[in-house]
């Protein structure tokens, strides 16, 4: 078994073994990912990790461990307001 070797599990088969842990980021506002969002995972799907996990995202407002958690409340302006992991896709080395 090598670090770089795929990993098959289920329907889910990932191009190497690197997987990204979530990370507690504590930096969206009003539960929005913002750039630094997008530049810190995007930075490791690009860098070659197979699967990178985004941080938790609270379903409420009133449910957030800090008021800078992202969150599934606001997702109109989520939607609006903030860039897409799609991007980090379209760049990555390996598929995300």
């Amino acid at each position: 078994m090598n670090l770089f070797d795929p990993f098959a599990q289920r329907s889910l088969t990932l191009r190497n073994r690197l997987v990204v842990r979530p990370m507690r980021e504590y930096s969206a506002t009003d539960g929005v990912p913002n750039d630094w969002h997008l530049v810190h995972l995007g930075s490791r799907a690009v860098g070659g990790a197979a699967l990178v996990i985004a941080e938790a995202s609270a379903v409420s407002a009133q449910g957030r461990i800090s008021p800078q958690d992202t969150g599934l409340w606001n997702q109109p302006r989520w939607r609006r307001g903030s860039r897409s992991p799609a991007s980090s896709r379209r760049t990555a080395r390996s598929p995300a």
